[in-house]
């Protein structure tokens, strides 16, 4: 093994983390097995799937020229046997399937590498696996096919439904479609086909499945729903339970009632709790949950609050894997290729998640105290000096000693340390000027002239004498 290799991954631990978190979870013959369940009509000549979705993995997370050169410097290493257009054109024909099967497993595994969840949920909640799923539509495809070339304006690739978990932060399962408007409720049956549980589980769900369908599947194999009410449902209260009243952590009021949504002369009524928290800084914009966990005694409203207020974490991952972990910088321009970098961007996704519970554990911290940004961009800063250094065959070899995942913890410990550049930055709110939008005449303006006016104006409102009250 060469001295060079062994020194580079010395010095840079983020990316002997990532790299062996890769090796980790992109074994060989996991992935061919992988391919072979879930291909398809697809098939395998020269190519192999594992060695495909390492030259994938470099392309995104370790040069920064692009993924063209990362296949002309495989093929001239003799690690692609194949011509950069073959290997586009595999790209495109990855089976939806198989994506949403990639990102599965692989986050089957990571989990196993968890060491600290990101949430810890009340004592009410801590038997349910807390799940939580929304819609992403994948933006930023470029004109490149014969199709599309004519036409202008945004093109939208495809429409994801992707389920996080709500402890670890984790994304867990993901139900792709090529027609990117498609609506994501839609999509939700194929996530529900993938879930291989014990647990019972919560939904933690959106406006979009406050209906009397969704409800009953979540309700399905010992589940639970906790969903935004929609108010173009009809509730009737039940007369003989009384509503109670209460606040929250942050102070303020909530209500809770109990009765039936849907009409008064439908089959289909489903029994329900109505929690309501008021909040009068805002105007008709109270939030409303609807749940099926009736017994407020086992179940507080405060638990279930709080519990949906952790739902804003999936809005947060679905942001930070499209400006972050490359997703807006698409390789391939098809839907099916769509599908499979965001399955791909969200492993990377999970891992950067990994590496800051134990970064977060190492400095005694919460995990929310660690900027994920920071830190990913130190992981790409390193990932990139190991590309531009180092021979990937080498480092492969080193790396493909399988592993337990009790090693692997043992060895994440022994690697990651906390360092003070990776705190999160305090959230600065800016506070509004007031008023309208002044709109300069020329359409332009010097920084200059503004500062200036805003210091006479300021000394003007000094000189002005105060009004006087008189006391009552």
């Amino acid at each position: 093994m060469k001295a060079l290799t062994l020194e580079l991954l010395r010095r840079l631990p983020l990316a002997h983390v990532v790299l062996m978190c890769w090796s980790f979870i992109m074994d060989k013959t996991f992935l061919d097995n992988l391919f072979e369940k879930h291909r398809g009509p697809c098939y395998e000549r020269e190519l192999r799937f594992s060695t495909f979705v390492q030259l994938i993995r470099d392309a995104l997370v370790a040069k920064e020229d692009g993924a063209r050169r990362t296949f002309e410097r495989a093929r001239e290493s003799g690690e692609l046997p194949v011509s950069e257009t073959a290997t586009y054109g595999k790209l495109s024909r990855v089976p939806v399937k198989l994506s949403n099967a990639f990102l599965r497993y692989g986050a089957m595994q990571l989990s196993k590498l968890m060491p600290k969840d990101l949430w810890t949920p009340p004592r009410s909640l801590a038997d349910f696996d807390l799940l939580c799923g929304d819609g992403k539509v994948v933006k930023h495809v470029q004109h490149r096919l014969k199709a599309t070339r004519p036409f202008r304006g945004k093109l939208l690739g495809a429409k994801l439904l992707v389920v996080q978990n709500i402890r670890s932060g984790l994304a867990i399962l993901m139900n792709a479609s090529e027609e990117a408007e498609r609506n994501e409720v839609r999509l939700m049956d194929g996530v529900m086909e993938q879930i291989e549980n014990d647990k019972p589980i919560l939904w933690v769900e959106d406006r979009q499945y406050s209906d009397l369908k969704m409800p009953r599947k979540f309700m399905q194999n010992n589940g639970h729903f906790l969903i935004r009410y929609n108010r173009t449902m009809t509730f009737t209260a039940d007369p003989q339970r009384p509503a109670c009243k209460g606040t929250d952590a942050s102070g303020r009021k909530y209500e809770e009632k109990w009765g039936w949504v849907g009409g008064k002369n439908r089959k289909d009524q489903l029994y329900v709790r109505i929690i309501t928290l008021h909040r009068p800084e805002l105007v008709n914009d109270d939030i409303i949950l609807m749940t099926d966990l009736i017994d407020s005694k086992l179940y507080p409203a405060v638990d279930l609050l709080e519990c949906y207020r952790r739902r804003w974490g999936i809005e947060q991952m679905f942001q930070q894997v499209t400006e972050v972990f490359n997703l807006k910088h698409l390789i391939g321009t098809t839907p099916k290729a769509v599908i499979f970098q965001s399955a791909f961007c969200l492993l990377l996704y999970n891992i950067i998640q990994i590496i800051r519970s134990y970064v977060a554990c190492d400095g005694g911290l919460s995990v929310e105290q660690v900027s994920g940004e920071k830190l990913f961009d130190d992981v790409h800063r390193e990932l990139t000096g190991w590309a531009v250094m180092d021979e990937t065959k080498d480092t492969i070899k080193l790396l493909a000693i399988p592993l337990s995942p009790e090693q692997m913890c043992e060895k994440l410990k022994e690697l990651l340390h906390w360092k003070r550049l990776w705190l999160k930055s305090k959230t600065r709110s800016r506070p509004s000027v007031g008023g309208r939008t002044i709109r300069v005449k020329s359409g332009r303006s010097s920084v200059f002239k503004l500062l200036e006016a805003a210091r006479a104006e300021k000394k003007q409102r000094q000189k002005r004498p105060r009004q006087k009250y008189a006391r009552r």
